[in-house]
């Protein structure tokens, strides 16, 4: 059988196809005489490099007689005139000296300090947003060894701290120490200050009493309203008003205890409630249709079980594809093949050309 020879291509998304192998079907591909070819020197050194070897290292700088080691801390400066002689100055500068020691202490302690200041933005952040928790304790001294054993992230700036005993304030966290030395560990507290409501409009318990409820006796029981409204019928003018008030409302409560007596007889079967009589069809058969990706529909009118025969809507084409196209509902709309061969004469691939997908153009 003749071997064959392909032009490899990659049909891109506009349509024009990508060469990924020349058109040849030499062994050996050769450079123009337009580019430079490597000598033999060359292509040596070159796979020196390739196996690993060092390249171009500087062990030494001599500068006016005077070997200077490039691994110090020294500077060395080289300036090279316009003739093209060089001359230098090597900087006794040692970069390990106390004056860059004490930069660093500088730069070390600025970079702490702002480190801090973050944190403390980010708690106070964090209390603008609300985010804020709050932990209750029996006790003042609960508090204190919770927070003495915490871990400096069990807390934050803002949070709240209550206690559940009478007779002392609450707490909130107003500051997180850098070391597990204060009185509460990692952390400061201060009192959590509140504002009293001021009451002094607002009648107490007793005052109502006092002043507007009757009690029956000292047990605390209130007037009934059939006392209320003996106690108000006294008054100028008014007993008609509080008689029929009254009638009225003994008529309301009479309908409420035999409203309740029917519903605890219907709830415990005594009384039966009415039931429609059960029907075997509909009085009109109804057409139940399914419309969409699937058709098909039956008439029901309740008297027998129905079936719906379903056709499915018709996406795409069928065939067998490498590669296909589906809708949102997963349904195959396309397809295409990803490797197409072709055939003697064939210039550029089919229709059915994946985009993405090789073309193999016989040469």
């Amino acid at each position: 059988m003749a071997t064959k020879n392909y032009q490899i291509n990659q049909l891109q998304t506009d349509g024009s196809l990508l060469i990924l192998h020349p058109e040849t079907n030499a062994d050996v591909i050769n450079e123009t005489t337009s580019k430079k070819v490597m000598t033999a020197d060359e292509r040596t050194k070159l796979n020196g490099i390739a196996a690993g070897a060092q390249v171009n290292k500087i062990e030494t700088i001599k500068v006016n007689g005077t070997v200077v080691n490039p691994n110090s801390n020294k500077e060395v400066n080289i300036t090279v005139d316009a003739s093209g002689a060089a001359s230098s100055a090597v900087s006794t500068h040692n970069t390990s000296s106390t004056a860059h020691s004490d930069i660093r202490t500088l730069v070390s302690n600025a970079q702490t300090a702002a480190n801090n200041a973050q944190a403390k933005a980010n708690s106070a952040y964090t209390l603008a947003e609300g985010r804020a928790r709050a932990v209750s304790f029996d006790t003042v001294e609960a508090m204190t060894s919770a927070l003495k054993a915490a871990a400096k992230t069990d807390y934050k700036i803002g949070d709240n701290l209550f206690i559940k005993a009478t007779g002392v304030p609450d707490y909130w966290v107003s500051n997180v120490l850098t070391t597990n030395t204060g009185t509460y560990g990692y952390f400061e507290v201060s009192v959590l200050e509140t504002q009293k409501v001021d009451l002094t409009n607002y009648y107490t318990k007793s005052e109502i009493d006092t002043k507007f409820l009757t009690k029956t006796d000292a047990s605390g029981t209130y007037a009934t309203i059939s006392t209320v409204n003996t106690l108000s019928s006294t008054v100028s003018g008014h007993t008609t008003k509080i008689s029929t008030l009254e009638t009225n409302v003994s008529n309301i409560q009479s309908k409420n205890t035999s409203q309740d007596t029917e519903i605890t007889n219907i709830k415990n079967g005594t009384t039966t409630v009415g039931k429609a009589t059960s029907a075997t069809k509909l009085a009109t058969a109804r057409t139940i249709s399914l419309t969409g990706d699937a058709t098909g529909s039956a008439s029901f009118d309740g008297s027998a079980d129905k079936s719906i025969s379903v056709t499915l809507a018709s996406v795409g084409k069928a065939g067998t594809y490498s590669v296909v196209t589906t809708d949102a509902k997963g349904r195959v709309t396309s397809g295409a093949q990803v490797i197409e061969v072709g055939t003697t004469g064939q210039t550029s691939p089919s229709a059915s050309l994946a985009i993405g997908g090789i073309f193999f153009k016989e040469i």
